[in-house]
């Protein structure tokens, strides 16, 4: 688009493209996974006028994957000096963007504030047009949950996420629910859902037996956490990927809990219950010390840490801090992870930065360590066919020696997504799109509901509670 502008007025230029590949490739961003990608994925690009531009591949793909390969973002040339100085110079500069918002100020670990670029290029278009209409957003940093619920229910907040049952059915209640000061939307979404929910690091004893991995993996009762915590309002996601259509292997089958399984496998690796009830090898009681960062999902570890009792498994939890917790998973310093990646809509996934040994190290997503010769010949020939129907059928094959690896264990996946947020706040009739509402995108702060508000609340008055199911996206069974 000849109009497209950086936030600070100049134009984007084809130049901003080939500058995004020089950058990309360069060791000075100190970005292993980038580098790889823009080296082994894409070839060049090649200016052929101002405004126009040609993003060549290295290699052949389906149509679906080349639209994912070949989307790239531009890079303001004159805004960067790439040299050996550009971690140290630029980690902490407010880069031009061609967005809707610009990062005015930020404060480390406090706050972040975004104003609305006035005289953003794309704020006419035909898909952009009456989008992104908050003049300012202060995101703020909030680090104990429970802080972060007392500021939404204050009015400190605009909005708080309620997918998690218990915030939903128990937390959303009261006062300001019941005479619809806050307002509950629940609505359906139609994504792809996988990449999480347990990482086993294959390269820590004793988890480099495959038995005590499958072993563990039957010893995990996430049906009773459906159950009992979620209402049974999630399903227990298969495979490391679900939600691809032909690229999903529909054989493959989460192990369910089954303690008579697990004591078999575990006997098979050579141990035995000790007098506590746990496992133990020369004396040696076997632990399975889980990290995790969200304080969100304690409860449901919680659950799992008693149902394993049942199985033989000690479960200690280890909870870190997002940051903390984030650095000591990028350097594989754990044993078992709780926690995942979010997934593209477009098929086909990736799975060379999950499983492939080239990334079995630190800073990287491989968390299981794997190291797998078969898998990474499949891994290989899945990234280089053009073919789609081989391209499944190795998809196919990937999925099934995961599973068989057992190093990841899937957990459960909501079809839904839930927020809450202040009746000031407006939302289009089918309040979202399929990958769910995004109130920062298309919503809006109306005025004159926000002044009847503040009416109500000093008059005690009441709209009456304002529950909205939309089930625009809902799947069908």
């Amino acid at each position: 688009n000849t109009k497209a502008q950086w936030s600070d007025g100049k134009p984007v230029t084809a130049d901003d493209y080939q500058f995004t590949l020089d950058f990309m490739r360069s060791s000075h961003i100190v970005d292993h996974k980038h580098n790889n990608y823009y080296t082994e994925e894409i070839s060049k690009i090649v200016i052929h006028a101002p405004d126009v531009i040609s993003v060549v591949t290295t290699k052949r793909h389906t149509k679906n994957s080349l639209l994912l390969k070949t989307s790239i973002s531009p890079t303001h040339k004159d805004f960067h000096k790439l040299d050996k100085n550009w971690v140290q110079n630029y980690n902490w500069k407010i880069e031009p963007t061609t967005g809707p918002y610009i990062l005015s100020s930020f404060k480390y670990g406090q706050f972040i504030i975004f104003e609305k670029n006035k005289n953003w290029w794309a704020k006419d278009l035909k898909y952009r047009k009456n989008t992104f209409n908050f003049d300012r957003l202060n995101l703020k940093v909030i680090r104990d949950t429970d802080s972060i619920w007392q500021h939404f229910l204050s009015g400190k907040l605009t909005q708080h996420h309620l997918t998690l049952s218990d915030l939903w059915h128990n937390k959303g209640k009261g006062d300001v629910f019941d005479k619809g000061y806050i307002k509950k939307l629940w609505i359906y979404t139609d994504v792809p859902h996988g990449a999480q929910i347990l990482f086993i690091n294959k390269t820590r004893k004793p988890w480099d037996d495959i038995n005590v991995r499958k072993a563990f993996a039957h010893a995990l009762n996430f049906n009773k956490v459906n159950q009992d915590l979620l209402r049974s309002e999630y399903e227990r996601v298969s495979a490391f990927y679900v939600g691809y259509d032909g690229y999903d292997n529909t054989y493959v089958k989460a192990r369910e809990f089954d303690i008579a399984k697990a004591t078999e496998l575990m006997k098979q690796a050579g141990y035995r219950l000790g007098r506590d009830g746990y496992w133990q090898k020369n004396s040696q009681k076997i632990q399975a010390k889980i990290l995790y960062i969200s304080q969100y999902h304690e409860n449901r570890l919680v659950l799992l840490r008693e149902e394993a009792k049942k199985a033989g498994f000690d479960i200690v939890l280890n909870y870190q801090q997002h940051s903390a917790g984030y650095k000591q998973r990028n350097e594989k310093k754990f044993d078992i992870t709780w926690g995942g990646f979010g997934v593209s809509r477009l098929p086909p996934p990736s799975y060379w930065a999950y499983f492939h040994s080239e990334n079995a190290k630190p800073q990287t997503n491989n968390l299981t360590m794997t190291a797998e010769p078969k898998l990474d010949k499949l891994i290989d020939l899945y990234r280089n066919t053009y073919d789609e129907q081989q391209k499944q059928d190795l998809s196919h094959q990937i999925l099934q020696f995961i599973h068989d690896d057992a190093a990841f264990i899937p957990g459960l996946k909501n079809p839904f997504l839930r927020v809450a947020y202040w009746r000031y706040m407006m939302l289009p009739d089918v309040p979202g799109l399929k990958t769910g509402p995004n109130i920062l995108a298309y919503g809006w702060i109306d005025e004159r509901a926000k002044k009847e508000l503040e009416e109500y609340q000093k008059q005690g008055k009441s709209f009456g509670p304002s529950v909205t199911i939309d089930q625009t996206f809902r799947v069908k069974d």
